[in-house]
């Protein structure tokens, strides 16, 4: 009785969340690659020949700025491959929006404007994010998170529910609603494991404030740097050429390497860096320092960080997107990403069987 409430409830389960199930599988298997396949789209913007050395930040960012009068170059996000460019944000110094460039960083020659890119990779990730739902982000992360709270729930029914026969392999000879019951358990039962692990970090990215604000409390840790406005500097002080400022973020974080630098006026220099063991794109390690005198004045190491940090900020979304041990992982979260589209549709097929009634009365599988 109680299995057979179980069964209902899981058919049941499975149909609303369907649709969103397997549209978030078939994008996140993609997303596993977006990178690459955002390159191999805009070759002309992000390809470039190595020549040698790279220039010098201040170098660079003199010939961009010398390239566009009345602007300055606010940030820059490092490629770190010898055959990717650098992109750059020029900022126009009067509150509008400013330049988003490509510049190949051993000439400091511009490759374009990265607005004009090719957005599909962009649309598919903002799509698995929050369903292109851009005026509505709220909303749509309320429904990828109860998506997630069923896909959860659906992993942990669908092993009680496999235990009795344990199936293992697919009989082919058999009816159409064999086939597809059979599919459905088989690669169910491979997959579980990683999409109960999809759904679990899914969730906890959908509620990060209140993951992190739990974690925490658990794992008690101090509070992290904030980005405040620094006091008015000396007169007469000049700020650090960039190159000092990132030596200095350098030797704050011994061994990380730079991967993102916000230098706008007035503000403390934000720097993102990355550990080898840190997966995510830009990195969560972080130094703030002052422009004028290099001067530490706030950092986050994720090789010292607090356990809470480093759940809540590193592993849930190394885990979710497959980059925690590297390419093996990735290739696995890829392929299970695509299960999950068959375990929706083969889903859905023997909810319809059920419903019809092709089932016996008393049974809970096809004979």
């Amino acid at each position: 009785m109680i299995r057979r409430f179980l069964l209902v409830l899981h058919l049941w389960a499975a149909l609303p969340a369907s649709v969103f199930l397997l549209l978030l599988g078939a994008t996140g298997s993609f997303m596993v690659y977006e990178k690459e396949i955002d390159h191999l789209l805009n070759g002309r913007l992000v390809a470039v020949q190595p020549a040698g050395q790279p220039l010098t930040v201040t170098e660079l960012f003199a010939r961009i700025e010398k390239a566009h009068p009345g602007f300055k170059v606010t940030e820059i996000q490092f490629s770190h491959q010898a055959n990717l460019a650098d992109e750059v944000y020029l900022d126009p110094g009067n509150g509008t929006d400013g330049l988003v460039l490509t510049v190949n960083q051993y000439s400091g020659i511009e490759l374009g404007n990265a607005r004009n890119a090719n957005r599909f990779v962009n649309a598919v990730h903002q799509f698995h994010t929050h369903l292109l739902m851009d005026h509505h982000r709220d909303a749509a992360k309320w429904i990828l998170g109860i998506a997630s709270l069923f896909l959860l729930f659906l992993s942990c029914s669908g092993i009680i529910l496999w235990w009795r026969r344990k199936l293992f392999r697919i009989n082919w000879h058999g009816t159409g609603q064999r086939i597809t019951f059979d599919l459905h358990n088989v690669f169910g039962v491979f997959s579980s494991f990683f999409l109960f692990c999809f759904a679990l970090t899914g969730v906890a990215m959908t509620w990060e404030g209140p993951v992190n604000t739990l974690l925490t409390r658990v794992f008690p840790s101090g509070p992290q740097p904030q980005r405040q406005r620094i006091s008015s500097p000396l007169q007469g002080a000049v700020a650090l050429n960039p190159d000092a400022i990132l030596a200095a973020a350098r030797g704050a974080l011994p061994g990380a390497e730079i991967a993102d630098a916000a230098i706008e006026p007035g503000r403390p220099v934000d720097i993102r860096m990355k550990f080898p063991e840190d997966r995510t794109p830009v990195g969560r390690s972080r130094v703030l320092l002052d422009p004028y005198t290099g001067a530490v004045l706030g950092a986050v190491n994720t090789r010292t960080a607090p356990l809470a940090f480093k759940i809540g900020r590193l592993w849930i979304r190394e885990i979710h997107t497959g980059d925690i041990l590297g390419w093996p992982t990735r290739v696995l979260a890829c392929v299970m990403s695509l299960i999950l589209p068959i375990m929706a549709i083969t889903g859905i097929l023997i909810w319809w069987n059920h419903s019809r009634k092709f089932f016996p009365p008393n049974a809970d599988e096809p004979t």
